[in-house]
């Protein structure tokens, strides 16, 4: 996923994954440079939504800030 958005990153693309395991996924994506970040205002449409309340919790919109460290999950044959 970041590989690919960052080669569509000229583009304005933006890659959300979906169903129940992509909210790391979804997350990541903004961090990554997607275009948009989609949370659902009142409630999920679909499996694996954020709520928007939530998101704005994660990435901490009242506090600029650099990002210092990027941290992920690497496994064998993580299909």
């Amino acid at each position: 996923m970041a590989a690919l958005q960052a080669e569509l990153r000229e583009q304005s693309v933006a890659i959300i994954p979906m169903g129940p395991g992509s909210p790391p996924g979804r997350v990541l994506s903004a961090i990554f440079g997607a275009s948009l970040a989609y949370g659902p205002v009142e409630r999920d449409t679909a499996a694996g939504q954020i709520p928007i309340a939530d998101l704005l919790r994660v990435y901490e919109i009242g506090r600029p800030r650099r990002v210092e460290a990027l941290f992920g999950i690497v496994g064998e044959n993580p299909a």
